[in-house]
Order: C-alpha cells, then structure tokens, then sequence
C-alpha cells in the first residue's frame, strides 16, 4: 500500500476527470475494506468521493497516475 490516508495529489490529467476535476486538490481521508473490496474516500474542494477497488495493486496502480 503507497498511498495512505493524509496523503494528498492534484489531478493533472485529463483521463480521470469523472472521479476528480483536473487542477484540484484531494486528500485521502479513508481507507475501509468491505466485502473483499477497499473503499477510498477523496475529499477535496468539491466535498468528498468514494471509490471502489477490487484490491490495493489497482488502487496504487490508479492513483500512480496523478
């Protein structure tokens, strides 16, 4: 696991832009596992966002791109 929750990133990218606004902030604040799954909560200056991984490769694989 390389992100961890207080860990913070601005989406750059173009891509990602129906999870985050390109040229915002976010921080992780929450990191629970449910059901096999791990649900990351964002939050940021557009209030908070949650997201489903299946495991935590693809979360770090994911967040890797910002």
């Amino acid at each position: 696991m390389k992100f961890i929750p207080g860990n913070s990133f601005t989406n750059r990218t173009t891509k990602f832009g129906r999870y985050f606004k390109r040229g915002n902030t976010y921080v992780i604040k929450n990191i629970s596992p449910k059901d096999g799954k791990f649900t990351y909560t964002f939050t940021g200056s557009d209030g908070d966002k949650e997201i489903v991984f299946n495991t935590v490769k693809e979360a770090d694989a994911f967040l890797s791109n910002f």
